[in-house]
């Protein structure tokens, strides 16, 4: 896989530098929001309790819909390759992308509850198609895709009803898969873009293992196994292409394109 992303990075590369700056090909810059609030909720706890002087209380997942918001973010640089026709084009990329999901756990004896929220980073390199009618004048555009995701680190917070101290760990090992993919989709309107992204696989490593037994009596298991394996995010950004189109509407736009 770092060897498809090292070509992928390479071909990039290769195609911005020899591509004439015009209408037809050009660079877009994103500076986005990721936006979640829609928190599908694991099967199980896998083991998550509190530690009370009246004994263990178990968690369960809250199995209702828990609409936490979690914002992210979403910045890089694109390059877009369009047809002659004005009709459509192609678009390769490199972002920085992260986004949140959070669950709630519930006791079964008292109302005490832990969220636990898990934040993403990764760089990410969209791959999509874009189809209108007058692109060049109108940047008015629908488009479809994917990302392929790069995950370089997962913050796990946790937030308990009895305790206002945020605990956070951070991973860059096993917990998480170091790669998956998105299927991407959304409308461009001038410079303002909106994306809605599908994951079909989740970025936790469900065959991950986590001894929580004592030193003489072990107790392996696995904690994200129930998690779910699909999310919705949807990116709202601010999108500049340095075409002519966007010099044309921007007097600041227009001396930085002067520069290069």
């Amino acid at each position: 896989m770092k060897k498809i992303i090292f070509l992928i990075s390479l071909i990039l590369w290769a195609w911005t530098s020899s591509a004439q700056w015009s209408e037809f090909n050009y660079f877009a810059i994103r500076l986005g929001i990721t936006n979640q609030f829609l928190n599908p909720a694991p099967l199980s706890s896998n083991g998550l309790f509190i530690n009370s002087y009246e004994g263990d209380r178990y968690l369960i997942p809250d199995t209702n819909k828990y609409l936490k918001y979690n914002g992210g973010f979403d910045i890089g640089v694109n390059f877009h390759f369009d047809w002659h026709n004005d009709m459509g084009g192609f678009v390769i990329g490199a972002e920085y992308y992260n986004f949140a999901v959070s669950n709630k756990f519930v006791s079964t004896s008292s109302d005490d509850y832990i969220i636990r929220t898990m934040r993403i980073h990764s760089v990410s390199f969209p791959v999509y198609v874009k189809f209108g009618y007058e692109i060049f004048n109108l940047q008015r555009y629908a488009f479809l895709g994917v990302r392929f995701n790069w995950n370089l680190q997962l913050d796990i917070s946790e937030e308990a009803s009895w305790n206002s101290e945020l605990r956070t760990q951070s991973h860059t090992d096993e917990v998480m898969l170091q790669y998956n993919f998105v299927i991407m989709g959304g409308i461009n309107f001038l410079f303002f873009n909106v994306e809605a992204d599908f994951f079909p696989n989740t970025f936790l490593n469900k065959n991950y293992i986590l001894d929580v037994g004592t030193e003489t009596s072990p107790y392996y298991i696995k904690p994200f196994e129930t998690y779910p394996n699909t999310y919705f995010v949807v990116s709202t950004s601010i999108y500049i292409p340095l075409s002519p189109w966007a010099t044309t509407r921007s007097y600041f736009l227009n001396k930085l394109l002067k520069m290069f």
